[in-house]
C-alpha cells in the first residue's frame, strides 16, 4: 500500500464520517 493510496482511503473514510455526522446533526435540529 503506497502513501498516496493510504491518503486517498483516509480522505474517503473521512468524507463518509463527515457525511454521517452532518446527517445526524440535521436530524437533531
Amino acid at each position: 500500500l503506497g502513501i498516496e493510496e493510504a491518503l486517498e482511503e483516509a480522505q474517503c473514510a473521512h468524507a463518509l464520517d463527515a457525511r454521517q455526522a452532518w446527517r445526524s446533526f440535521w436530524r437533531r435540529s
